[in-house]
């Protein structure tokens, strides 16, 4: 009787063990799954299931072994037939012995791997790591994060300050599936990262992270290594504070953005010149490059050939973000200092126009528009006359700034627009956006300067007399 029981305790023991696997299986096959609800209620469901079946196993071994321990006979006789051979787990399922797998029996070990992640990604995101334009594409692309880091949703998501973040965050109409209040700034991209996070993701989380600290060492080396390689030009040979010309030259130009100055459309053109940049500031290379949010700094610094040729900052003109090359030498200052001088008497000259603009304020006469002169009627009828003129030299520009009820640029209003069209103070605009007339004297001069410093052109057009 007791050989048979024994046998019985063994084949049930061995049903279990299939069992169990099974159900791993189930856990492990979740991360395949698209829908976010549909994998959750899956993995649950596996998991309550693994943990009734090791209860259910640990009862039949505490079974077995009171049994081993009491006076039945447990010896089988010599022509009993073997026991079944215990069914051996698959290799990839296999458990180190003294280990036990790690699934979340509560939400603690989610919440912890959750922790965890964000822990990290806050170091990498403070130690000034940017990702390349092939890694950004990487961690947006469901596919790959599915095959390195098998989450079943992409990894991160480029926030945009104009959308609602609920919207950005949600998955198929789940809300919150990237982190709502965490946002993560990699130089001049922020992201919004997986909020869906198992212990079973950190080891390929742990060897992406490694990777991304491998290579981001690496370039500081390489870079570090150009750095003291690259010799040191002093300013000026009799210079006493040892300014190296590099140093001087950013000065200025940070000198430059401090006080305002406003580059006009040529002038931006030009800095972008290669021909304009040799011939103007010795430079091989071209002055300056414009500023874009969406890609990493560490691209942009970067030539063709790989070198960071550009300062790692950021110059703000109004609206406009440069990057200025930052390959000067010490023959090159005298080059730059006859340039950053004709630069500022020429903004003398804006300066003094302005001057003029301002003091017709109270009693203006006629106003002059792109050397066109017209009579006086009321500050309505110019602003008008300065957007139907600007609808037909930039109508894609003007469009844009119809987009909302109130387009803004670094915060202030470029032009108003009536929600109501027979609006009483509304005039309707040839590309038929309807304008609000009802702007105080003041907020329309300012008005008019946005206008045309968003479509290209120099606040020196429109002169009032």
């Amino acid at each position: 009787m007791s050989i048979r029981i024994e046998q019985q305790i063994e084949a049930l023991l061995d049903a279990l063990k299939i069992s169990e696997q099974e159900e791993k299986k189930r856990y492990n096959a979740a991360i395949d799954i698209e829908d976010m609800a549909e994998a959750t209620a899956v993995t649950i469901d596996a998991r309550t299931k693994i943990q009734q079946l090791r209860k259910w196993t640990e009862d039949v071994l505490a079974i077995k072994k009171e049994i081993l321990s009491s006076s039945f006979s447990t010896e089988l006789p010599d022509a009993a037939t073997s026991p079944a051979p215990s069914i051996q787990e698959p290799e990839q399922n296999r458990i180190p012995d003294g280990e036990t797998e790690d699934i979340p029996s509560d939400g603690s070990s989610s919440l912890n791997a959750g922790e965890y992640v964000r822990q990290k990604l806050h170091q990498l995101s403070k130690s000034g790591f940017s990702f390349s334009e092939e890694q950004l594409s990487n961690i947006q692309n469901y596919r790959w994060c599915r095959n390195n880091l098998r989450l079943p949703h992409p990894l991160a998501r480029i926030y945009d300050a104009s959308k609602d973040i609920l919207e950005q965050t949600a998955i198929s109409g789940a809300p919150r599936r990237y982190w709502v209040k965490e946002k993560f700034r990699f130089g001049g991209v922020v992201l919004l990262i997986y909020s869906g996070w198992a212990s079973l993701y950190i080891p390929y989380f742990d060897k992406w992270y490694q990777s991304l600290i491998d290579e981001n060492t690496n370039n500081i080396s390489a870079i570090t290594d150009e750095a003291e390689a690259r010799i040191d030009l002093k300013a000026d040979e009799d210079d006493s504070d040892e300014i190296k010309i590099g140093r001087y030259i950013r000065g200025k130009l940070r000198e430059l953005s401090h006080r305002g100055f406003t580059p006009s459309n040529e002038d931006i053109v030009c800095w972008q010149d290669r021909s304009w940049s040799k011939v103007t500031l010795n430079l091989n290379y071209v002055f300056a490059r414009i500023y874009s949010d969406t890609r990493p700094m560490s691209v942009q610094i970067k030539t063709d050939d790989g070198a960071n040729r550009y300062w790692a900052e950021i110059f703000e003109f109004s609206s406009i973000k440069l990057l200025f090359c930052n390959q000067w030498y010490r023959q090159d200052r005298e080059i730059f200092d006859r340039w950053y001088d004709n630069l500022m008497q020429e903004d003398s000259k804006c300066v003094e126009v302005e001057a003029n603009f301002i003091s017709s304020f109270n009693n203006p006469t006629e106003f002059s528009l792109f050397n066109t002169i017209y009579a006086w009627h009321n500050w309505a009828d110019m602003l008008v006359r300065l957007c139907e003129k600007l609808i037909l030299r930039k109508p894609y520009e003007m469009m844009q700034i119809g987009v909302k009820q109130v387009f803004r640029i670094n915060n202030h209003p470029v032009l108003w627009y009536s929600e109501r069209e027979e609006a009483g103070q509304a005039h309707k605009l040839s590309n038929g956006l309807s304008l609000t007339k009802n702007i105080a004297d003041g907020e329309i001069i300012a008005c008019c300067e946005r206008i045309l410093g968003f479509c290209g052109y120099d606040r020196i057009e429109l002169i009032i007399r």
